[in-house]
């Protein structure tokens, strides 16, 4: 495990306190039951191989300090039989060892690793909005062009897989404040669900497409070029808002934000009214996606880290 972010050196640091603690506990208690030199001998043996095997696994950086942690309490054990020095005091030797050191560590990383938390989360705050900016805007492509973007839903896990890997130093930075760090997990939740109802959205537009040669033969409703227009033309309405909501969001100006959520509600009122008179069913999923698109802006705009952070706003050199 290779230290190359402030991540993977508290990975390593908690790694190396649970792979100590295995080890001890494993290699004790084979050295108390079992003291016989030539088995304590096979014992070094399989655990050095084990060492070596591990080595493959760097994301199981412990189980390598477990192994190697066993075999150098064996070896000693081996070494020091005719000495003062019982298994019971390597034992305890080395967990205290173990335990100063990544106390010594864990000062240190406090006191070096980045203390710009705010600024971070504000950042990563931003991002995650643009990356739905990005794919709401391919549902106006597709109503323009009819093109849909068959990678977006790798790009949308993708970028989920990076958040989740920098769970640990958020967690870090916002120990004493669990509230917050929750929250943040709840927001990133959101932006993933709001970027899988957008992929829901532009693989629903098909049936829209098709509306202008549709006729409900049960019902004696026939589609207009004027009904597909004023689809359309909500959908377009719904996007803009939509964009405008959350770039104030990112400038985190919620009083403005709050104004155009208000006329979005609206909008998908009259866009859920038109479907109904049209009496098209197979559109019912434009509106149930668009409707929990809406709550979720929802709880962005009344969310504690939209507070949070314009509180943090305040006290940071943030443009």
């Amino acid at each position: 495990m290779y230290i190359s972010t402030p991540i993977t050196a508290l990975q390593r640091t908690i790694h190396r306190i649970i792979g100590s603690l295995y080890g001890v506990i494993l290699a004790g208690g084979i050295i108390i039951i079992w003291p016989n030199l030539y088995f304590l001998l096979l014992v070094l043996i399989i655990f050095a191989g084990l060492t070596l095997w591990s080595r493959a696994f760097s994301a199981l950086y412990y189980l390598f300090v477990t192994f190697m942690t066993a075999s150098v309490i064996v070896l000693l054990a081996i070494l020091m039989r005719h000495t003062d020095l019982t298994p019971n005091y390597l034992i305890t030797e080395r967990i205290v060892f173990t335990l100063i050191g990544s106390i010594i560590s864990l000062v240190v990383s406090a006191i070096l690793m980045p203390s710009n938390e705010g600024k971070d989360m504000l950042k990563t705050y931003r991002r995650y909005l643009t990356l739905f900016i990005v794919d709401y805007r391919k549902v106006s492509d597709v109503i323009d062009e009819n093109l849909i973007d068959t990678n977006s839903l790798n790009s949308i896990y993708k970028t989920t897989e990076y958040y989740q890997s920098k769970l640990p130093i958020w967690r870090y930075r916002l120990f004493f404040n669990v509230f917050i760090y929750r929250s943040l997990i709840l927001f990133l939740h959101r932006i993933h669900n709001m970027r899988m109802l957008t992929h829901i959205l532009i693989s629903g537009l098909d049936n829209l497409q098709n509306l202008e040669k549709n006729k409900d033969k049960e019902n004696n409703v026939i589609v207009t070029d004027s009904s597909f227009l004023a689809l359309n033309n909500y959908l377009k309405q719904n996007i803009k808002l939509t964009i405008a909501i959350i770039r104030n969001l990112q400038k985190l100006d919620r009083d403005e934000a709050l104004e155009l959520y208000i006329q979005l509600r609206q909008l998908n009122d009259e866009f859920n009214k038109e479907i109904e008179q049209l009496k098209q069913h197979n559109l019912k999923t434009l509106v149930i996606t668009l409707r929990e698109i809406e709550t979720e802006i929802s709880h962005l705009i009344n969310g504690p880290i939209q507070h949070y952070l314009v509180l943090k706003h305040h006290n940071l050199d943030i443009g």
